[in-house]
């Protein structure tokens, strides 16, 4: 009989899960048969009202590709402003330009900004992001969608 580690079925079982989590949130993206995308990123707005992003794995963010992320952004939401959930990409980076650009221009569609993310280096860049760029709004990174979900509940517009 073939003996497993721990750590070996905990890490498969985890890999499961994300690619799950990832799969179902593709087939959430849809609506009324059209996929709210843009060359980096796709979106939905939740039931629970927290609009997610989902960032593409392994691309280069610049400010065009954010420009046109806010404006699918703001077609989606219809301009209204929510909590928004954003899990990063497997190795993408946004150059400055873009991270200045989120930072400053994309308020008026968020009322506060989660970032998930699983790697240590994403999460580095991530905190980086909140701490240098300061955007206007409130942002906070996590490890899980659970507990950015939780935190954002608070943001929700009433």
């Amino acid at each position: 009989m073939l003996m497993l580690s721990t750590k070996v079925i905990n890490f498969v079982f985890k890999s499961l899960i994300y690619k799950f989590v990832r799969f179902i949130t593709f087939f959430m993206s849809f609506n009324g048969g059209n996929i709210n995308t843009t060359r980096i990123a796709n979106l939905f707005l939740r039931e629970d009202g927290i609009l997610q992003i989902d960032f593409k794995h392994s691309i280069e963010i610049n400010r065009d590709d954010v420009v046109e992320l806010g404006e699918k952004i703001k077609e989606v939401t219809q301009g209204v402003a929510y909590p928004t959930l954003i899990n990063t990409g497997k190795n993408s980076t946004a150059n400055y330009a873009a991270r200045e650009y989120s930072a400053r221009e994309l308020n008026e569609v968020r009322t506060a900004e989660a970032y998930v993310t699983t790697t240590v280096y994403h999460r580095f860049l991530a905190n980086f992001y909140v701490q240098f760029h300061r955007p206007k709004t409130p942002a906070k990174v996590f490890a899980s969608e659970t507990e950015a979900s939780k935190w954002l509940q608070q943001y929700k517009l009433k």
